[in-house]
Order: C-alpha cells, then sequence, then structure tokens
C-alpha cells in the first residue's frame, strides 16, 4: 500500500476520479494531465503536451478559452452550471453537450498562478430533449481515438 500522499496516491486518485479532470500549465496552457474520466467523455489523440487550443479547436468563440484566460490572468478561480459546448465527442458530428465545470488556479511555489486545474461534469439531459445532446453537422478537424498513452507528462498510463 502507498504512503498518503505520495505521488502514486496522488496519481491513483486524480486516474480514478469520477470527474472529468484535467490539468494544463504555462502562458499558452500545455495539458500536463488528463485523467480516463477526460479521455473517456473527450476521446483526442495526444491531449498531453499539446495547448487546449490545440485539443479543443471547435470551442473557439464559444467563450470557454476566455475563461481559462481570466483564471490566468486573476488567479480566482470561475465555476458554470450547465454550460452549453458543441464539441466533438468521438464522433464525426459537432454535439452539443451541458456541463458544470470549475476552473481552479495552478499556483507556483511563489504563489503565482502557473496553470489550471479544471473539473467537468457532463450534463447529458440537462436541457436536450430526448436525454442527449443535439447533433449537428460540424466542420474543422476531427480528432477521434483515445489509445493508451502518456496521461502525465512525463509518464506513461498503466
Amino acid at each position: 500500500m502507498s504512503e498518503p500522499n505520495d505521488d502514486a496516491s496522488v496519481l491513483a486518485g486524480f486516474e480514478a476520479a469520477p470527474s472529468m479532470t484535467f490539468v494544463a500549465q504555462g502562458e499558452q496552457l500545455t495539458v500536463t494531465a488528463v485523467n480516463a474520466a477526460m479521455r473517456a467523455g473527450f476521446p483526442r489523440e495526444h491531449m498531453v503536451g499539446r495547448t487546449l487550443r490545440e485539443v479543443f479547436p471547435e470551442i473557439a468563440g464559444q467563450r470557454g478559452f476566455e475563461l481559462y484566460d481570466r483564471v490566468m490572468e486573476t488567479g480566482v478561480p470561475v465555476a458554470h452550471r450547465e454550460f452549453r459546448f458543441e464539441v466533438y465527442r468521438g464522433t464525426p458530428e459537432v454535439v452539443e453537450v451541458y456541463v458544470d465545470f470549475s476552473i481552479s488556479p495552478l499556483k507556483d511555489d511563489l504563489g503565482r498562478t502557473a496553470g489550471v486545474v479544471c473539473e467537468v461534469r457532463d450534463r447529458a439531459g440537462a436541457r436536450a430533449p430526448g436525454g442527449r445532446g443535439s447533433r449537428r453537422s460540424g466542420g474543422g478537424e476531427v480528432r477521434r481515438g483515445c489509445g493508451p498513452g502518456p496521461d502525465v507528462a512525463g509518464r506513461d498510463a498503466a
């Protein structure tokens, strides 16, 4: 059994968390960690090591990036309920989803905001008729698949 708060315990807890969770760091918000729920909920190839804008290009113009930037600039967390996004969920079509999410600042040793931790909970059926998000045809690049690979920068998935 691992010691409390050691790296293996923290990583195991992050990986097993039921909420879709990821960490992004630096000015460009490069994804450095993605848990299993996030990989399953938003199947993308190679999320770790890429910027949020590269991983989720379809959320441009939907206020998503502006919220991350605000947390980076102010160091103040934000949270929203039933926030509507149009995203790819492992299919060729853009899907309308409603999510509850929080974006919290990740502080460095000097107390400066060095990144963000984002926790997302799917609100499938919260507003869409029939219990699922509505679909519409989308454009742009489609990224599918979420095979094994690094889910934390510098570590391989088990």
